[in-house]
């Protein structure tokens, strides 16, 4: 028996379900990507007005160097927030696309290996060797899938841990230069 019209639609159904469904989710990601950025921006101009005006209202040259150098630690602050949250909408959209991609995955095999078994039901007499090893085909190749997905989901959380470990490192060791350069100016003055 052959495969049905009916049962190729559904395929193919399924198949742009899963299209729009991966098209979606980079869309949500692209769109959360823009307004972090727009925020930052949007942050980053008010800051820079702010410090313009400190420092032209500054008329001792030790205040506006003074103000400069306080400007190290907020910032490195905000370069890590920043690339905490860069961080949070792209792993999340990978994560997010990766669920997608698996579940729909997963029910487009279904539908195909149904379609397949249907049609090896009036497979000819002597054929049974061949359908066993088309079977374990089947079996294996959905095995290492499921490993392969397994081994992405592990990656992503390393990868995770990892910068997340990385970005805090990295505040402290900005807050702790600011506060050495704070330190240092002082004594200089004194």
């Amino acid at each position: 028996m052959y495969p049905s019209m009916s049962q190729v639609a559904e395929l193919q159904q399924t198949q742009i379900d899963s299209l729009k469904a991966v098209a979606s989710t980079l869309v949500d990601a692209a769109e959360r990507m823009a307004n972090l950025h727009l925020a930052a921006a949007r942050a980053l101009m008010q800051e820079a007005n702010q410090v313009t005006e400190n420092l032209l209202g500054s008329a001792d040259p030790q205040h506006a160097l003074a103000l400069v150098s306080e400007l190290a630690q907020p910032s490195a602050q905000k370069l890590a927030s920043f690339s905490r949250n860069f961080y949070d909408v792209a792993f999340g959209a990978q994560a997010e696309l990766a669920r997608v991609i698996e579940s729909r995955l997963l029910e487009s095999n279904g539908k195909l290996v149904g379609i397949v078994e249907s049609t090896l039901q009036d497979a000819p007499a002597g054929s049974e060797p061949t359908l066993a090893l088309f079977r374990q085909t089947v079996s294996a190749s959905n095995a290492a899938c499921d490993a392969i997905a397994k081994a992405a989901r592990q990656a992503l959380e390393l990868a995770g841990s990892n910068l997340s470990a990385a970005t805090i490192a990295g505040a402290e060791a900005a807050r702790s230069a600011a506060q050495a350069a704070v330190k240092s100016r002082g004594r200089k003055s004194a």
